[in-house]
């Protein structure tokens, strides 16, 4: 077990997932299935959990205090889980996302939630940034047709996206974020117990 090592879920909100406002999330069944898998291995390992909410304006998906703010029902959210709010697609930006991961010691995060492009790549670069080792889990982000005139069918990953986060390499997507592995569930299981 690795005791520096911290799980941070982004922005898995109702609101991305109900189609009400924006079209659902890729794959959302397996996204929350992936996602509650690592839950359950953070768990058992001890790892701190980081749940990130984005705070919407006014008439947004996600705005504050609405039933599209809320967590997912699907994932297991706790009391003793920390909560992170954020405005921005950067997690760390205007938050106390820093303040957490220093007075617990991490210098390790696992990242996975939504939008690959957006919230999930900004958090990954600015953790870097800030001198964390990084690992991204590949089968546990997603995203949606964030263009106009994006045609595509709800359960199709945008290729361009796939492309970028998923079939380039590691090295060759962000070779400053030498960390980057595009680990699996298992890998990840593997990873953080130190197997």
């Amino acid at each position: 077990m690795e005791q520096d090592t911290a799980l941070i879920i982004v922005d898995m909100q109702v609101g991305v997932f109900d189609g009400s406002a924006i079209p659902p999330v890729s794959a959302a069944d397996k996204l929350l299935s992936n996602i509650s898998q690592l839950i359950k291995e953070a768990r058992k390992e001890a790892i701190p959990i980081i749940f990130v909410q984005h705070n919407g304006e006014n008439g947004h998906p996600l705005e504050r205090k609405t039933i599209g703010w809320d967590f997912h029902p699907k994932l297991d959210v706790t009391d003793k889980d920390l909560i992170v709010q954020k405005s921005t697609p950067d997690s760390f930006y205007d938050t106390d996302l820093q303040d957490i991961l220093r007075s617990n010691k991490i210098r390790k995060v696992v990242i996975a939630g939504i939008q690959t492009e957006f919230c999930i790549d900004t958090t990954c670069r600015r953790a870097f940034s800030m001198g964390y080792e990084i690992t991204l889990v590949k089968d546990a982000h997603s995203t949606w047709g964030s263009y106009s005139g994006y045609n595509q069918s709800p359960d199709a990953f945008p290729f361009w996206i796939f492309l970028t986060y998923h079939l380039i390499p590691p090295a060759i997507w962000l070779f400053v974020m030498c960390s980057y592995s595009g680990y699996t569930m298992m890998g990840v299981r593997n990873h953080v117990s130190g197997r």
